[in-house]
């Protein structure tokens, strides 16, 4: 599961040292169509690895159960 996570950390990393996460007032609205895209994938790779973090629990508490069954039926 870190490992979906490592893109968007390093993502983060870098845009911190460049100090691209800071957004000029002036200039706002020249790049306006550019931070739109660039949120709505960011968001959409958050959504993305909510659904695999929740997806991933059920799948583990649902095969925790099941081996525990197989060990009291042997």
């Amino acid at each position: 599961m870190s490992l979906l996570c490592a893109p968007y950390l390093y993502y983060n990393v870098r845009l911190y040292t460049q100090k691209k996460y800071l957004a000029d007032v002036t200039e706002i609205f020249n790049t306006l169509p550019w931070e739109k895209k660039q949120r709505l994938f960011k968001l959409g790779y958050l959504v993305l690895v909510l659904f695999f973090s929740i997806f991933w629990l059920i799948w583990i508490l649902g095969f925790k159960d099941l081996s525990f069954r197989f060990f009291v039926i042997e």
